[in-house]
Formats: structure tokens, sequence, C-alpha cells
């Protein structure tokens, strides 16, 4: 070869290529070697590098899948409804979508301020404070808020059945639900008022969002948009496949609804034990005819009064 090369300046580049290709190639090729000699006489070997190998470009193709939906869906996804509403099933089936949503029951600032001051601040809460600073550092991102409505009645004995059930075991709780001392307390906490001016507070003044100027009595779910936010409403009553596809058309992508928190083993005595709370709930037929009456209860329900307190009376065995 150097015979070809007379001109020693083109030996002297002749040679540097020559020695960075062997140094290149050195290690490489120990390394085929070594490969090579293992897969060669363990067939074992083999067929673990060739599915390290596939199972490699496999992790990397769903990566590139996620991170190409993420870039398309940038929207901030919240799910804001009212304790006791069905909405933990909602956030599952999001989240099982591949949605980072966040969960909360209050995002107006004084809501959030009062509810900040415990020993032990709530996820719920903290969830609260943290889409509030994604609001505020991104003004021009996309909104995304789903929330849920249920009967005020049901909605204010469930949220005190829920309080009830922290104080001890299945067996303590029936001894609980006959001692007045034990109950008050619990109801003390659950004010009736509460869910008549929710939609008020935590939408309306916070997110501009006022579903009052929608119908949603008649198909039992509403939506609307409000400069970057587009929000959905939804009856809890309204059966879990109607759910799945009014979410999956509101969000873009399937979305598939399922129960969550249904302690199956002891349903029977979970009910029996609703069913003796409830009969301690201090409402009267003036709460009755109040929530009858509401804003709340005639735009979203549309229900008539008089019906609406039979039921009730009834159910809850007043005079």
């Amino acid at each position: 070869m150097n015979e070809l090369l007379p001109v020693p300046g083109v030996r002297r580049v002749w040679r540097a290529v020559r020695w960075r290709v062997r140094r290149v190639w050195r290690p490489v090729r120990w390394r085929v070697r070594r490969v090579w000699r293992a897969v060669r006489w363990r067939p074992v070997r083999w067929w673990v590098f060739r599915v390290g190998l596939a199972a490699r470009w496999r992790v990397r193709r769903v990566w590139r899948v996620v991170r190409r939906r993420e870039h398309q869906s940038n929207e901030l996804v919240l799910v804001i409804t009212m304790g006791r509403v069905g909405s933990s099933a909602t956030y599952r089936a999001l989240k099982n979508a591949g949605f980072e949503a966040l969960h909360i029951h209050q995002i107006d600032l004084k809501s959030l301020l009062k509810r900040s001051q415990k020993l032990k601040v709530a996820r719920h809460i903290k969830d609260g404070h943290r889409a509030r600073a994604l609001l505020d550092a991104e003004p021009d991102r996309p909104v995304k808020v789903i929330t849920l409505i249920r009967d005020p009645i049901e909605q204010n004995i469930s949220a005190g059945f829920s309080r009830f059930r922290r104080l001890g075991k299945l067996e303590e709780l029936q001894r609980y639900v006959t001692d007045p001392a034990v109950m008050n307390p619990i109801w003390e906490k659950t004010p009736l008022t509460y869910p008549l001016s929710w939609m008020d507070l935590e939408l309306r003044n916070a997110l501009g969002i006022d579903f009052y100027q929608v119908d949603v009595a008649s198909a039992g779910y509403g939506q609307m948009e409000v400069g970057r936010v587009s929000a959905l409403l939804l009856h809890s009553t309204l059966p879990d496949q109607v759910k799945s596809t009014l979410l999956s058309q509101f969000i873009g992508r399937e979305v598939i609804m399922g129960r969550t928190g249904v302690d199956r083993n002891k349903q029977g005595d979970l009910q029996s034990l609703y069913r003796a709370f409830e009969l301690t709930s201090p409402l009267t037929v003036a709460d009755l005819s109040e929530v009858a009456e509401s804003r709340f209860m005639q735009h979203f329900f549309a229900v008539d009064k008089d019906d609406y307190i039979l039921k009730w009376k009834t159910r809850l065995n007043l005079a």
C-alpha cells in the first residue's frame, strides 16, 4: 500500500486514518466475538438476547407513542365536584385512559385557604392549590372541567355517612348509630346548604362557568365553553355506559366508566347501617321544602315540589 502512496503527506493521512479505524474496531470486534461465542453454543442465551432486543424496541415504541400523546393532548383536566357524587369512578376512568387529571372538591381560593389550616391537609386540598398554580402559570393552556351533581339530600346523607364510617368497624358503628352523642356532631358538620351554593362558589366565581345558563335537567347532562375552559356536567345517576360515551366525546379518547368503593362482602350489612343512619337525619319538612324550591334543584333536576317532599318524608319517616 505504501508504494501506491508516494507522496509523504498522503502516507501520513493514510496512517492516521488506519490507526483510528483500528482503534475503533478492536473493542467492537472483541464485543462481537464475545456475544457470538455466548450465543453460538448456548441457544437459551441466544433466545434471551433476541427477546431483549425485541423488548427494548417495543418499549421505545410505546414510549414514543406516550410522549406524542402528551404533546398532542396538553389540556389540563380537572375533575371538580362536591364530595359523594361518584367522582372517584370518573377520576379512575380518566386515569385508566391515560390522563393525568386532578381530582378536587374546591378551587376557590377562600375555600382552599379555609381548609388548609388543619394539621393534616387532605390530598384534594393540596391538588386544589396545585390546580390554581397551573391555571395561573399557563394562562393559554386549554382546560377541561368535569363535574357531577346529585340530589342535595342524597349528597348530604352520603357525606355524613362517610364521616360516620371513619369512627370504627361495622360492629362498633351498629352501636354508635343509636347514640345521639355520636350522631349529632356528625350532622352539625354536614350542612344542607353547602351543595345548594357549591356551583356558584367553586365553578362560577372561580372559573367563570355558570351551568345555570345551560339546560341540564332534560337530558341529565350539559356542556359549555368559557374562554379556554370547556366544561361537562353529568348527573351522577346516569348509567355508566352513557357516562362513558359522554366522557369519550368530551375528552376525545375512549373512557370506560367503572364503579369503585363497593364493599361487596358486607354490602347487605352496610345497606342496613346506611338505612339506620339516614333515619337519624335532623332534616325537617321545612328543610325538604327549601331544597325542593331551591334554584339548584329546580334548574338541574326540575322536580315537582310536592312529589319531592312526599318522597323524602316517607323515606325519613317524617310526620
